[in-house]
């Protein structure tokens, strides 16, 4: 397939995304900061750093990563060749390589588990350098992984203590060449796993601990090595920090956590000098005496003697660093945080931290900071950051962005648009709001009046529908999934609990269906080889963990099936027996009979993992027998976007879409950067049939939707010299 050059042009809206960061973290030169959202984006920031010591953080791009919560994110090199790669991980399993440059996907993976975190390193390989990532999570393994390929090279396991790792560290012992993996299990034991320089085999035997020790009675949330002397071991716990000797793991010192705060993590700033950093966004500096400081003293006094020290609070030495969170925003996650140190010059002692907000904040430690020996002062109020910014900024200081639709109506203020569904067919967009109502409008003639705003020229020609009662939450139109669907129904769901049946021609109320006990969530078709009966219908999901079968034709309920203890998370089919296959977020499957509604059966484990493969099965033996039907919304057909963001005058941000040909339809599954089910035809059929398509997305279940207008500058000069007029729906 040949390559087309695309121009997407991004419609925000006047609402800002929301950006709730999960994880944060810097490139190797410190240019760049990468954050992880609980929605599953990836955040880009340019760093810079001014002569004067001023820093700027510029919001850069919004990409759209994972289906889950990013978890953790490491860099893929340590190094200044290739230094822009990021590795992140979700916990659904998904790890993906990339580009902060141009926010593309390299390589994909999947390794079943929620990962929890990720630690680069590098082995020597001859004259050359192999970089490595351990992975590790809600799993008992730990996987070494390539840094580039993603591939499993092999497993680090523990026979004698098989729960799961709640912290661990690389850490390179002085006077031995091999890297060591140090962990602490849930249980608080130490592990100590060798790390093999050389892999013989892809799938190499898996590498057990060689030491076994309780270092704490807690969780630990960090653990870290002192990089200054390699020497000490830092172990973080909610209530207690503790100092190990790096050499023989004995115990140097404990400091318990302030009144009514639990620590979350921390890291040395100098040999002798520990950044803690708490739960509520609090990180505290504790200067160490030399006692507690191996290697360290070895610098100073030439020979190194252990003395077993415990600080008390009147010798603890230490200055609060401190923003406070707005907790009304996002009460429930904590903030992210993480310290960054400049390995070549000028050497920036960076302290981040990201909000549930969307904020990022940035305090610089400075040589007097650090070496402080002023004594801590209750009342005094911390140090702020240097710089704070979040993506709400570039909507406070820039015109605001537009949407689709927003100057549709006079009231001085936009609707936000909840769901859409653009109609490739017919040039339509179907947009459902916040109010309620649904617009049906001609998506070429809403961008030309919306983008361009020509002098008396006027919004073109749509239709409102006005049924629902509270925000549309799901838009269908069944006839472009298969064409056995009456051409003129569309089908909305809505926060009110409804189901609402249109005529999408001449916008009449065909039929409400009050069926369900919450609200809507999602409408998909039925397949295609059901019985004549189901095919008429459609299914629904609502929040109430219920789903439904609704008749279009016969304009009422065949089946519904409200037994579900927790929510549906996967609707399969297995038509050939009539039956429908329900697995919810437990792990349960419920296997009802379509034509009688009868609960055929409830099962958990293997057994339901068999039913829903054996689903797949199916579905795949009759898509080979069965000619292709239309894909399901655009929004589904991209795993991933990358969007430039606001930062000037412009109502909406333009990027060049960097995509080679290989990573269209021609490239194979495992080096694309879809992360979902669907392959990567998808992206070549969104760009095929005409010079503008319409996706929409959303960076939050409860954000505005994002329209994402893909021109395809081939086809729109063909349309223009040949003066063909774009269709529309009326």
């Amino acid at each position: 397939m040949s390559s087309s050059s695309v121009v997407p042009v991004v419609l925000w809206g006047s609402t800002p995304p929301s950006h709730c960061i999960s994880c944060i973290i810097t490139t190797y030169n410190q240019k760049t900061i990468v954050t992880g959202s609980t929605d599953g984006q990836l955040g880009i920031w340019d760093l810079r750093f001014a002569d004067d010591g001023e820093i700027k953080i510029i919001p850069r791009n919004l990409i759209f990563a994972h289906s889950a919560k990013v978890t953790a994110l490491a860099k893929a090199t340590d190094g200044w060749d290739n230094q822009s790669s990021i590795i992140s991980a979700a916990d659904n399993g998904e790890l993906c390589l990339w580009d902060t440059d141009d926010g593309i996907c390299i390589q994909t993976n999947v390794i079943a588990g929620m990962h929890l975190a990720l630690l680069s390193f590098h082995v020597t390989i001859g004259t050359g350098k192999e970089w490595r990532v351990v992975c590790y999570g809600s799993y008992s393994d730990i996987y070494v992984l390539d840094a580039l390929s993603l591939e499993v090279l092999y497993t680090l396991r523990s026979p004698s203590a098989t729960n799961w790792i709640s912290a661990a560290c690389v850490v390179r012992p002085a006077r031995r060449p091999e890297d060591v993996v140090v962990a602490v299990s849930l249980s608080g034991m130490l592990n100590i796993w060798m790390l093999k320089p050389n892999v013989d085999s892809k799938y190499s035997e898996p590498t057990y601990e060689q030491e076994l020790k309780q270092v704490t009675n807690s969780k630990a949330t960090g653990i870290c090595c002192n990089p200054f002397t390699q020497r000490s071991i830092l172990v973080v716990c909610a209530r207690e920090w503790l100092i190990y000797d790096a050499g023989d793991f004995k115990f140097l010192t404990a400091v318990s956590s302030p009144p009514s705060q639990n620590w979350m993590g921390g890291n040395f700033v100098a040999a002798d000098c520990v950044l803690i950093w708490s739960r509520d966004g609090k990180s505290y500096l504790y200067k160490l005496p030399a006692l507690c400081c191996p290697g360290f003293q070895d610098q100073n006094q030439g020979q190194f003697k252990f003395y077993h020290a415990i600080l008390s609070r009147s010798q603890e030495s230490f200055r609060c660093l401190k923003k406070q969170v707005n907790r009304a925003l996002c009460p429930i996650f904590d903030p992210a945080m993480f310290f960054s140190y400049g390995r070549r010059g000028p050497y920036y002692k960076l302290l981040l931290r990201g909000g549930s907000n969307g904020s990022v904040s940035v305090w610089k430690l400075n040589d007097d900071l650090v070496t402080s020996t002023k004594a801590y002062d209750a009342n005094a109020t911390g140090v702020g950051p240097l710089v704070s910014c979040s993506y709400a900024d570039c909507w406070d200081t820039t015109s605001t962005p537009c949407g689709l639709i927003d100057s549709l109506d006079d009231c001085g203020q936009a609707i936000p648009v909840s769901a859409s569904l653009y109609l490739p067919a017919q040039d339509c967009i179907v947009c459902g709001r916040e109010d309620g109502s649904i617009v049906i409008i001609s998506a070429a003639k809403a961008v030309i009046a919306q983008l361009l705003q020509l002098p008396g020229s006027g919004w073109p020609a749509h239709r409102v529908l006005l049924g629902h009662k509270g925000r549309v939450t799901c838009l269908l139109y069944p006839h472009d999934e298969y064409p056995r669907y009456d051409r003129e129904f569309l089908v909305s769901g809505g926060a009110d609990f409804s189901v609402k049946l249109w005529d999408i021609f001449t916008g009449d109320l065909l039929y409400t269906f009050s069926t369900h006990g919450g609200e809507l969530l999602r409408l998909t078709c039925t397949p295609p080889d059901c019985s004549n009966r189901v095919q008429s219908c459609i299914c629904s999901v609502a929040q109430d963990h219920s789903v439904a079968l609704l008749g279009l034709r016969e304009r009422k309920c065949i089946m519904l099936a409200s037994l579900h203890a927790f929510p549906v998370e996967t609707i399969k089919w297995r038509a050939l027996d009539d039956f429908l296959v329900v697995g919810c977020t437990d792990g349960s499957v419920y296997v009802w009979q379509m034509e009688t509604g009868h609960l055929d059966r409830c099962v958990s484990g293997q057994v339901a993992l068999n039913i829903l493969a054996a689903c797949d099965e199916e579905k795949k033996s009759s898509t080979a027998s069965v000619p292709s039907k239309a894909k399901s919304s655009l929004g589904r057909k991209i795993s991933h976007i990358t969007s430039t963001l606001p930062t000037s005058a412009a109502s909406a941000a333009v990027k060049k879409l960097r995509k080679s040909s290989n990573q269209q339809a021609s490239q194979s599954p495992s080096s694309s950067p879809r992360l979902s089910g669907a392959g990567a035809e998808g992206y070549g059929e969104v760009l095929s049939g005409g010079p503008l398509k319409v996706m929409s997305t959303k960076c939050g279940v409860r954000d505005p939707e994002i329209q994402v207008i893909m021109f395809d500058i081939e086809a729109l000069i063909c349309n223009l010299l040949t003066e063909e007029k774009p269709s529309t729906c009326w």
